[in-house]
């Protein structure tokens, strides 16, 4: 009888055992289910890692559904998502951000511009001594930035063996100086009775109307306009009489900053 009364309640105590396990695990099972299963209302601002200003127009994503905003002129957003859900921020020219929820209520987010690589076109050309101006074929624009680098040699006299200049040109101190082989006076297209007349026979460039000397390098940026490369000397008959030739590698980063 003993045996028998103490057999049942080993038997009741583990049934209550039991029961009391299974309730605190539905107990639990129901806390996360309820915590995956809440939706909220969320609001925040979206700005610029940048600067932080705000960011109008950015699109505001619950991951996974089809549900989205965009925030207005200020960069504010409203939106209803899962409480363990995630939101995905999007707009042209700034890195997409994912960005949990957490039963937050409020989310402001930076989003951080995507660094868009300069592209860089290089190419060689060759401006012979007896042409006034070559177009290379680039095409410059402001945000441009071209490095130009010469070589070689031009020989402006045929008749003086001092005649013969690099880049750099003969270097004529005041306008009143002749240079060798010089029988009459005419200015250059870089320089003149107020500048000095320096750099005679070397190499220049224009895009445009906007004339400057290069010699045997020079960086410049902020111009628009096709680009030309010549040697700075001029002629009454229109012949330059000049031999020999510069080559010029010349580099362009486009959008350069």
């Amino acid at each position: 009888m003993n045996k028998h009364l103490s057999f049942l309640k080993t038997h009741v105590f583990q049934v209550k055992s039991s029961i009391k396990h299974a309730f605190i695990f539905m107990l639990f099972a129901g806390f996360c289910f309820n915590t995956q299963a809440q939706v909220i209302e969320i609001t925040g601002r979206v700005t610029s890692k940048t600067d932080g200003k705000p960011l109008p127009r950015v699109q505001v994503l619950v991951k996974g559904t089809d549900a989205s905003v965009t925030t207005d002129a200020r960069g504010d957003y409203t939106i209803r998502a899962n409480a363990s859900g995630t939101l995905v921020f999007s707009n042209a020219g700034m890195k997409t951000w994912e960005e949990p929820v957490r039963n937050r209520q409020n989310i402001n987010v930076a989003m951080e511009p995507v660094k868009i690589e300069a592209k860089i076109d290089q190419a060689v050309v060759v401006i012979p001594g007896n042409v006034p101006w070559k177009n290379t074929g680039i095409v410059l624009q402001p945000n441009d930035k071209i490095e130009l680098k010469a070589t070689g040699q031009v020989c402006f006299s045929g008749d003086d063996p001092d005649s013969c200049v690099d880049p750099e040109g003969w270097p004529r101190k005041h306008y009143w100086q002749d240079w060798p082989g010089d029988w009459g006076y005419c200015d250059d297209p870089v320089g003149g009775e107020y500048s000095g007349h320096e750099g005679h026979a070397g190499l220049i460039a224009k895009v445009g109307s906007d004339i400057f000397f290069v010699g045997k390098g020079k960086t410049i940026g902020g111009k628009k306009g096709a680009l030309s490369m010549g040697i700075n000397d001029c002629t009454f008959t229109g012949d330059y009489s000049n031999s020999g030739q510069f080559s010029v590698v010349i580099k362009v980063t486009r959008g350069a900053p």
